[in-house]
C-alpha cells in the first residue's frame, strides 16, 4: 500500500511539473505574440515615412500652396519645402498609416519664401516633377 501511495505521489508530482512547464510555455508564446504585435504597430504608427506628392496648387493667399497627397489616417503630417532660385523640393512625411485602398487625397498647406514663378517643383519622396495648377 505504501508503494502505491508513493507511486501516486510521483505521478502527481510529474504531472504537476508538466503543467507548470506547459503554463510557462503558453505564457512565453503569449508574450512573444504581444511583443510582435507591438513591434508591427510601432512600425506602422511610430515612424515617419515619405509619401508621394500628387500635385501642388496656389491658394488665395500670396506664397501659400496646397500640396495634395494620398490618403492617410491615424497619424501626423509634416512637410519641408527647401527652395532656391531654380527649383522647389516638396517633401511630405506621414507618421501613421497610409491608406492605399481609398480613392481620396490629403491636403498639406505650405508657404514659400518667394513666388513660384518659373521654378520647377520636385517631389522629395520620388524625385519626380510635381504638377502645379
Amino acid at each position: 500500500m505504501a508503494s502505491e501511495q508513493r507511486g501516486q505521489e510521483m505521478l502527481t508530482g510529474r504531472w504537476g511539473n508538466f503543467r507548470t512547464l506547459a503554463v510557462g510555455i503558453m505564457a512565453g508564446v503569449v508574450l512573444l505574440i504581444a511583443a510582435l504585435g507591438a513591434f508591427v504597430w510601432w512600425q506602422v504608427h511610430g515612424t515617419w515615412h515619405s509619401t508621394p506628392v500628387i500635385s501642388m496648387s496656389p491658394t488665395n493667399e500670396a506664397l501659400e500652396y496646397d500640396i495634395w497627397i494620398g490618403c492617410y489616417r491615424h497619424g501626423e503630417v509634416r512637410s519641408s519645402v527647401p527652395e532656391d532660385d531654380k527649383a522647389v523640393l516638396v517633401t511630405v512625411e506621414i507618421n501613421g498609416e497610409v491608406d492605399k485602398g481609398l480613392m481620396c487625397a490629403g491636403l498639406v498647406r505650405v508657404t514659400l519664401n518667394e513666388p513660384l514663378g518659373d521654378r520647377e517643383v520636385f517631389d522629395g519622396a520620388t524625385g519626380d516633377s510635381v504638377p502645379t495648377r
